[in-house]
């Protein structure tokens, strides 16, 4: 099954009329829409990052496909601190609600009780990073530079304020997470968990979630660095999280892992790595999909179209009472971007 293009390329030409109209005007304007019928009960948050359209033309995603047939959907354009977002800025965007940039090893986050390769554990190695204990069952040490490298700019928000929100709100917020990679050279773990810094608080910790590699990877020497999802346990660590939580933020990591590896391979090889990351990452959507209900909303979003050029990725929202259509954000006031 493929996508039928028309719908994909009324996006693409949307957002070039969006954007003459604007640069000729200098003025935005606001759709007409209709608001959700009811406050869903819940969102889940399936990232597939790094996509954007060409992906769409190019790769297999039968569910997906059908989610952008049948869903509400939008082209996104995700505004960071670079000229071309990485996963970890992307998130960190997210959770920021703003455009921030983002730092070397942003990624690296841990379990509370996960086993470090020093003997120590990822509440110990936050509690170096921080000076203080660990409160939540994920603690992003890595996003300690990123705080750092935003504060004092003149952005409306920080990184966690997502998070933070939530928390405040007495919402609970859980990350099912695993983008990690491997040293070409020593074979050791490259950590790499970015989907925590889309919910993470101000302390840099989120309420709950799976990210360990040896609970969400199996091994493959046929797949990028030998390390794939365990679909399975993506999808069981997910339905757990669900059960119990306000927000849940799934990102398998499977297109990360493909990205990070298209350096080791021809460009032909490439495409081929890419297409079946591709695949495995739209079989686990459909697996999470029969969670979207009357009460749960399912977005799913890419945070990082990659590559060069138009850089727009699609997202899509179905469950909650929503009807088929286009979204509209309320900063860009411009139906389906």
């Amino acid at each position: 099954m493929s996508i039928r293009p028309g719908r994909v390329a009324l996006l693409v030409a949307l957002f070039a009329v969006a954007v003459g109209v604007a640069a000729w005007s200098g003025q935005s304007w606001t759709p007409a829409s209709e608001p959700m019928a009811d406050e869903p009960r819940q969102v889940i948050v399936f990232g597939m990052a790094p996509l954007g359209f060409r992906d769409l033309e190019q790769g297999d995603t039968p569910v997906l496909d059908r989610l952008l047939e049948e869903g509400a959907v939008g082209a996104m354009s995700t505004r960071t601190g670079s000229r071309v977002s990485t996963p970890e800025e992307g998130y960190l965007a997210i959770g920021a609600g703003s455009r921030v940039r983002v730092a070397a090893g942003a990624g690296v986050a841990y379990e509370a009780a996960e086993q470090l390769p020093n003997g120590g554990t990822g509440a110990t190695l936050f509690q170096e990073a921080t000076g203080r204990p660990l409160e939540g069952g994920i603690g992003a040490a890595g996003a300690v530079a990123s705080v750092r490298r935003n504060d004092g700019s003149a952005v409306r928000s920080h990184p966690g304020a997502l998070g933070q929100a939530l928390r405040e709100a007495g919402r609970s917020a859980a990350v099912v997470s695993n983008s990690d990679t491997v040293d070409a050279a020593t074979g050791a773990t490259i950590v790499d968990r970015p989907g925590v810094l889309a919910l993470m608080d101000e302390g840099l910790a989120v309420d709950d979630g799976i990210v360990a590699g040896g609970r969400l990877l199996v091994e493959d020497p046929t797949v990028p660095f030998g390390r794939k999802a365990d679909a399975d346990a993506v999808v069981s660590a997910v339905e757990r999280m669900a059960a119990t939580h306000d927000v849940v933020l799934v990102d398998p990591g499977e297109l990360a892992r493909a990205a990070a590896y298209e350096r080791h391979v021809t460009e032909e090889q490439e495409g081929r790595v890419r297409a079946h990351a591709l695949r495995r990452t739209d079989d686990i959507l459909g697996r999470v999909l029969p969670l979207a209900d009357e009460d749960t909303v399912l977005l799913v979003v890419s945070v990082a179209a990659g590559g060069d050029g138009l850089r727009l990725a699609p997202v899509v929202a179905v469950g909650g009472g929503l009807e088929p259509g286009y979204l509209v954000s309320p900063s860009v006031k411009r139906s389906g971007l």
